[in-house]
């Protein structure tokens, strides 16, 4: 909280770094920094284009894998400027209509002999309709042996009502608030529909505690907010007390830059590492972070559910339209048109569309940059995926992340530094922007079909 009093005194500076500031090496404009997020952008421009394929299938299962499987509900009852993730205005006769597709989805991968033990309901607004989303949960445990169920809501799902009925069957609700400051949430388009920051901050209080974990996502670097909005927000946050805090920069994608800037106008990348360092420093010793952006209360577990799945899965399958499955080497894409999704699970095939494998040395890379942000770079991990030693591979890359400073060498692999924590961050910002080009080309496509 030193920092948030600096701020309120008007005598922090973010180009003074203290020696006793252990997040010293978080600079703006790093330029180690921005050279990797250049090298992702223009390798993801090159390499992760998908391409539609007829009469794909799925790689079979592999026990020796274990896989999470990630379910996508892709309606909303309005949405957000700044989100670009496959999404439909809600019209709920169409989505009872998906929700008793999904029921046969799930069924066909268990007649094709996968096994899930962790599932991840995302969207969208998996909470639009609160029966559909339990039913659906309810079947998938007994189709397979989940240890645990994490699901996406929007504010309205923070509900003691709608979480007592969640209580047994979902482990952790991640909810998007983004900002208590209610000018940005007007901006945003968010106050009118979940209300005002007063308000929300009555919903977390009385939901905190119903289910074994409710994580509270907050988005930094908005483009008019100060370093003391930024403080306001993480101070009501502390005083709230979630069981766990995701938050991250407002991610900007070429299909929403316009209208970011029409409502939210530019986003600085110099202003962004001055804000995760008063995250940092605001959140600890409070809580304790788990990746990059996550954080858990206390002394917090790294066991617990997160939303960035890829860290503890490094193999994954989806379910629904426009849901993505990483096996192996290659991504996969579920149909993004909801007629042709169900017209294929109807017909007894996986909904998958199109697809893109990748040079195994980006698969490394990849990788790599998921263990950084995950804060451990684990030789035994990295063996156990691919069959070869770290080292060998990707020597000279972890002899560069040591040599400026991002890790640190450990009796069992690295550890990120916080400039490595920093980077991490955002090269995850700049690879969730390329899935959202990604989302952008098949919905265009989709368009285009129509």
């Amino acid at each position: 909280m030193e920092v948030c009093k600096q701020i309120a005194l008007g005598t922090f500076d973010p180009f003074v770094h203290e020696l006793e500031d252990p997040y010293r090496s978080i600079r703006p404009r790093d330029p180690w920094v921005e050279a990797a997020v250049r090298y992702l952008r223009w390798t993801a421009a090159r390499s992760l284009v998908p391409k539609r394929q007829e009469n794909l299938s799925l790689p079979p299962s592999n026990p020796e894998r274990p896989l999470l499987l990630y379910v996508h509900i892709p309606f909303c009852r309005a949405l957000c400027a700044y989100c670009s993730f496959h999404r439909f205005i809600f019209r709920e006769d169409v989505a009872r209509r998906y929700f008793a597709v999904l029921h046969e989805e799930l069924e066909l991968l268990r007649e094709q002999g996968y096994v899930f033990y962790s599932l991840y309901v995302g969207g969208g607004t998996p909470t639009v309709l609160p029966d559909e989303l339990l039913r659906l949960i309810a079947h998938a445990r007994e189709l397979f042996p989940l240890r645990e169920v994490s699901v996406e809501g929007d504010p309205l799902a923070l509900d003691p009502a709608i979480l007592g009925e969640m209580r047994g069957l979902v482990d952790r609700l991640s909810v998007g608030i983004q900002t208590f400051d209610d000018d940005l949430l007007l901006r945003a388009g968010r106050l009118h529909k979940f209300g005002t920051s007063e308000s929300l901050q009555r919903r977390i209080a009385a939901s905190v505690g119903i289910l074994p974990f409710l994580s509270i996502d907050l988005i930094f670097n908005w483009s008019e907010q100060t370093p003391q909005m930024l403080c306001r927000d993480l101070e009501i946050l502390l005083g709230l007390g979630p069981e766990q805090i995701t938050t991250y920069p407002l991610m900007v994608s070429p299909a929403t830059r316009s209208q970011n800037k029409l409502l939210l106008g530019n986003v600085s990348s110099a202003q962004e590492a001055v804000y995760y360092k008063v995250v940092r420093r605001t959140l600890e010793p409070a809580y304790t972070p788990t990746t990059a952006w996550h954080f858990a209360r206390g002394d917090g577990r790294r066991d617990e559910p997160i939303d960035e799945y890829v860290v503890d899965y490094p193999e994954y399958m989806g379910a629904g339209s426009g849901a993505f499955s990483f096996r192996g080497d290659a991504l996969y894409v579920n149909a993004y048109d909801l007629e042709e999704h169900e017209r294929l699970v109807r017909s007894g095939k996986n909904p998958v569309t199109h697809t893109v494998a990748f040079p195994r040395r980006e698969r490394y890379l990849y990788e790599l940059m998921v263990e950084l942000f995950s804060r451990k770079v684990s030789e035994e991990r990295f063996s156990r995926i691919f069959g070869v030693p770290l080292t060998r591979v990707m020597g000279k890359e972890l002899a560069l992340l040591e040599k400026i400073g991002a890790l640190r060498r450990t009796d069992d692999g690295w550890a990120t530094t916080p400039r490595g924590e920093y980077l991490a961050l955002a090269l995850m910002r700049e690879f969730y922007v390329a899935m959202d080009n990604v989302r952008e080309r098949l919905r265009a496509e989709l368009g285009a079909k129509r």
